[in-house]
Order: C-alpha cells, then structure tokens, then sequence
C-alpha cells in the first residue's frame, strides 16, 4: 500500500470520526453513533497494521455512516450528506481512483443532476415516496434527498447514452459515404 493511500484512509477516517463524535451529542442517536466511532476506531487501527484492507474497511464505514444520515434529524441531513460526499470525493481523488482533471469536468454533469434532482424532489411520487417512510422511522427527507439525485444521475446517463449513440451514428454515416 502507498502511503498516500493510508494517509487518504486516516484523513477521511478522521473527518468522520469528527462528524460522528458531533452527532453523539443527540441522545437518540448516540447507540448507533457509538457503534460507528468504535467500528471507525478498530478500523484506522487494522489499516495501520494492514493496509491492504483500506477498500474494504472504507466501504464499512460508508454504509454504516449512510445508515446514520438515514436516522438523524432534518436539519442535520444537508450538512451531513455535504460532509459524507466531500470526504468520499476526497478519498477517492487521494488514492487515485478519480483523477483531479476528471472531477472537474463532471461539476458541469454534477450541478445539472443537481437542478434535475430539485425537480424530481419536489415531484408526486416522491413526496408519496415520503410519506410512507416517515412513520417507518427513517429520515424521510434524506431518502427522497438520495431518491431523486440517483434518478436525476440515471435520468442523465440515459440522455448521455443516447446522445453518443446517436452522435455514432451520424458520424458512422458520414464516414461510409465519404
């Protein structure tokens, strides 16, 4: 393992281990919370000893952190969705699975699925969406949050695709006839 890799880990590990010890503060969530930290804890601990398991423990750590957004309050989901997407971005710019120069080519693709899941929030089906999850006890606004920007991503990769499609066409014409 590089020790770029191992210090992107501890500083992403880090940065959630923060966010968690912040929310601890809320007495209704501190069980889940304590969880975390100590899964967060024991795993910069083995990432130290083997570094080898810094993709599989992230991955750990990630749904257990999504879990936790889909639990806290409403007025802590913007922030915490904000805190979880910079750090994975971070993460995975750091240990060289996304390069810098890529990342800011998709801010274009990024603020247009952001426009796109403003719609789709405020649609029917989404709001029908949250009313049949709020009484299940998750945080309903952060699952139509998550809903509408997977749809607005999948929305605009189907437009991509059929635009290259189409673009391959046209210039596959214009080839054969030349």
């Amino acid at each position: 393992m590089r020790v770029s890799n191992y210090v992107a880990y501890i500083s992403v590990s880090l940065i959630w281990l923060i966010t968690e010890l912040s929310l601890a503060q809320y007495i209704q969530y501190s069980g889940i919370i304590i969880l975390g930290t100590l899964i967060n804890i024991i795993s910069i601990i083995l990432v130290s000893y083997r570094p080898t398991y810094h993709k599989y423990l992230f991955i750990v750590n990630t749904a257990l952190l999504t879990y936790v957004g889909f639990t806290i309050p409403n007025y802590l989901a913007t922030i915490y969705s904000i805190i979880m997407s910079v750090s994975i971005v971070i993460y995975l710019v750091l240990i060289d699975l996304i390069e810098l120069s890529f990342l800011l080519i998709s801010l274009p693709i990024i603020y247009v699925s952001y426009v796109a899941e403003r719609l789709l929030e405020r649609s029917l089906i989404v709001n029908k969406l949250m009313t049949l999850i709020g009484p299940i006890g998750m945080n309903a606004r952060l699952f139509a949050l998550i809903l509408s920007w997977y749809l607005s991503l999948f929305i605009i990769s189907i437009i991509a695709i059929l635009l290259a499609l189409l673009l391959t066409r046209r210039f596959s014409k214009e080839y054969i006839e030349n």
